[in-house]
């Protein structure tokens, strides 16, 4: 008896959910933060950190998924979560600075190398760096070169 009123309970906040939901979308396509980000070509340096959680989520996501050309020899400050993925042929590991949106919900990840050890997988860390081209294997990727990482 008790398990069907939680299940009831659960159901009446579905519609407050769902608009919620609703909303966010709909300001997203009518607001169009993406377009809101600045001319990147007049920028030297982005400071994210300075930046709230929701135009950090913007910039990271135009910067890997949309116009990655656009930031190249830009210099990046960022801090999220470090993690590290093996994978390839020949194998090898690729380090991320993985940002969170504000909701939490979303995550993007920004490939960087380091030429000093790095930090303890999962750390929060603020990383600057120089965002980079390179090939592999015929295919072009974009990569921070960092200069400067801190483990917070």
């Amino acid at each position: 008896m008790q398990e069907n009123e939680k299940k009831k309970g659960r159901l009446k906040l579905l519609p407050a959910v769902l608009t919620v939901a609703v909303c966010g979308l709909i300001l997203l396509l009518v607001f169009k933060p993406w377009e809101r980000i600045g001319n990147i070509d007049e920028m030297d340096s982005i400071d994210l950190t300075s930046m709230s959680s929701n135009m950090v989520y913007v910039y990271v996501n135009d910067m890997v998924n949309n116009r990655p050309e656009d930031y190249v020899g830009k210099t990046i400050k960022a801090k999220g979560n470090y993690q590290q993925s093996v994978s390839g042929e020949p194998e090898r590991a690729r380090r991320y600075l993985v940002i969170q949106d504000a909701a939490a919900c979303c995550a993007q990840g920004v490939e960087f190398v380091y030429e000093n050890e790095y930090p303890e997988e999962n750390r929060e860390i603020e990383l600057t760096g120089i965002f980079e081209r390179y090939e592999e294997r015929g295919e072009t990727y974009y990569r921070l070169s960092v200069i400067d990482l801190i483990v917070l």
